[in-house]
């Protein structure tokens, strides 16, 4: 069919945006009852609705504006990709009741990342042993998270000196497992620490231990080459990389919610959390 005489792509581009992304976008904010030519524009979400809506006399600057603005500030494209790995799905261990579990996510720099590579990213984790899922509260929650910003959060995050040994701290009555992949057993015992002062324990050190290899230049070099994939040359992956990684983000997992909680993070991706 051919273009009518009046066709200029920015005006099919906004028309298309407007006609699409007002839909999604009322779908969205589905739970703001007034309506839309009378906004409350001193109320968070209804200024929010107002300011993603796309209008018929935007111009294109306005026009992708609203579209970050809708993407970048909603949880919207956060909800389409979740950013958390598979240890939420229902039917893994369906048959166990697991207590409520606490993740701390850190990630490495940008600045940092090698040239082929992907930032190294790391989480630890430990469950709450006296409460199930039917006794956790939000404000307990809520609790965790605010001691989460105070002790990860500040001072432009908590940084976490990665490399090839790997600590072990193992409580179980206390709901610790730890796994570390540290620079040294030092490292590690300085997250450790953190996290059980946070939360009213102390480090035992019969409870400590760590695993090393002979020789970890030759087990795990820095650089381990490349390879060829699809006619293309890749880097190798490299195991267990000396780098450090900053903390970003927690949420609780808890059982049969079915979807993360959010409790803390020091980036603007996840506008829900329960502490800003």
């Amino acid at each position: 069919m051919p273009e009518p005489d009046n066709f200029t792509p920015q005006e099919q581009l906004q028309d298309t945006t407007k006609r699409v992304a007002n839909r999604i976008i009322r779908e969205y904010f589905k739970d703001v009852i007034s309506l839309e030519n009378d906004l409350d524009l001193t109320t968070p979400r209804q200024a929010l609705l107002k300011a993603c809506l796309h209008r018929e006399d935007d111009s294109l600057l306005l026009t992708i504006a609203r579209n970050q603005l809708f993407s970048q500030y909603t949880t919207y494209t956060r909800d389409q990709f979740p950013i958390v790995a598979g240890s939420l799905l229902d039917e893994i261990d369906a048959s166990v009741t697991y207590k409520p579990k606490i993740t701390l996510v850190f990630r490495e720099d940008l600045d940092d990342v090698e040239a082929g590579y992907k930032p190294v990213e790391m989480e630890t984790s430990w469950r709450l042993v006296n409460e199930t899922n039917q006794t956790i509260t939000k404000t307990e929650l809520t609790t965790i998270a605010n001691k989460i910003k105070a002790n990860f959060g500040t001072g432009g995050g908590y940084i976490f000196r990665k490399g090839r040994k790997l600590v072990y701290y193992k409580k179980k009555t206390q709901g610790y497992q730890f796994q570390l992949l540290a620079r040294d057993l030092a490292t590690g015992k300085d997250l450790i620490r953190e996290i059980l002062s946070m939360n009213g324990h102390s480090l035992e050190s019969k409870a400590l231990s760590v695993s090393e290899v002979d020789d970890e230049l030759e087990a795990f070099p820095y650089n381990p080459g490349t390879q060829t994939i699809l006619g293309k040359r890749k880097p190798k992956p490299r195991r267990r990389p000396m780098t450090n990684v900053r903390f970003r983000y927690a949420y609780a997992t808890i059982a049969e919610w079915g979807a993360p909680v959010y409790l803390y993070s020091r980036s603007y991706y996840t506008p829900d959390s329960l502490v800003n």
